[in-house]
């Protein structure tokens, strides 16, 4: 049977993986590694830099116009000025709540209360169905009974026909349909 060959089986591998090395290893003392303290030496190298830079570039600018001190900590809280005076309680400038809470409830007071008629609550279409249902069936009911003599028995029957339909309804509208 040459026909029912075995297909070729491809074999994935995953490609070795190749890492070079762009910097040596450090190696403890030898200044390398990465410390606190170095990086203090190179943040100090590179202000010392910047320094310089600034001296041949010409005058610097004055203070306050962008960069912090340079002797200042740079998480240091920033002095504020304040452009007003701080309101002092009872002298009518300071906000109070319980002032405002105060202004509130006699704006509400001169108002009145607010009547809203709320809309009629409409019945449901699964509902306004189902009691149709209900009626056609009691209809129907009626409309056969009166075909027979009127005797108790066959006034009990109706009354249960009429139920049982209600019941049936009622458990395939309300219970077998979710979505109506």
């Amino acid at each position: 049977m040459p026909d029912d060959d075995i297909p070729s089986v491809r074999k994935l591998v995953l490609k070795p993986r190749e890492v070079t090395r762009t910097d040596a290893v450090a190696r403890p003392g030898d200044g390398t590694e990465i410390s606190v303290p170095l990086i203090h030496r190179q943040n100090r190298i590179a202000e010392q830099r910047l320094s310089l830079r600034r001296r041949d570039d010409g005058p610097r600018p004055p203070l306050g116009a962008g960069d912090a001190p340079r002797d200042s900590p740079p998480f240091a809280p920033k002095e504020i000025a304040p452009t007003e005076e701080a309101a002092r309680p009872g002298d009518g400038t300071a906000i109070s709540v319980t002032l405002i809470h105060r202004q509130n409830r006699i704006a509400e007071e001169r108002r009145g209360p607010e009547l809203v008629a709320l809309p009629r609550r409409r019945m449901s279409r699964r509902t306004r169905d189902y009691l149709f249902l209900v009626t056609l069936a009691g209809l129907v009911v009626a409309l056969f009974a009166l075909q027979l003599p009127r005797t108790p028995g066959v006034l009990l029957m109706g009354f249960f026909l009429v139920a049982y339909a209600a019941g049936l309804l009622a458990w395939v509208m309300f219970g077998v349909m979710d979505d109506y």
